[in-house]
């Protein structure tokens, strides 16, 4: 038995086009840029500002601190009559990670992703 299946256009309604794709993309990857950005601010957020107020005055008196690194940790030391911006959540844990390389003491490992 013999079955004539027109495939092209079965399957043409299924498939989109490179257009369809790329703006599926480019709409993923803003969706997953605010999404790091949230989680960062939650981060920030959930150390409070007793320990940004610490590693900012840690960093003060070892000189590890730029003034912009000092004015984004004085924002996060402010918490919660400043909230710092993505951005500068995102800078913030950076900040956090190098001082820690440095020898700035971890936060509890419950508040440690």
């Amino acid at each position: 038995m013999k079955v004539d299946v027109d495939l092209e256009r079965q399957l043409g309604s299924l498939l989109i086009d490179k257009e369809e794709d790329r703006e599926a993309l480019k709409s993923s990857k803003k969706d997953q840029r605010i999404g790091n950005g949230i989680e960062n601010q939650r981060l920030v957020l959930e150390f409070g500002a007793d320990y940004w107020l610490k590693a900012r005055k840690w960093a003060s008196e070892q000189a590890f601190s730029s003034p912009d690194d000092d004015g984004i940790l004085a924002v996060a030391a402010a918490i919660p009559r400043k909230i710092p911006t993505e951005k500068q959540s995102w800078r913030l844990l950076q900040i956090k990670e190098r001082l820690e390389l440095e020898g700035f003491p971890k936060p509890d490992s419950k508040l440690v992703p």
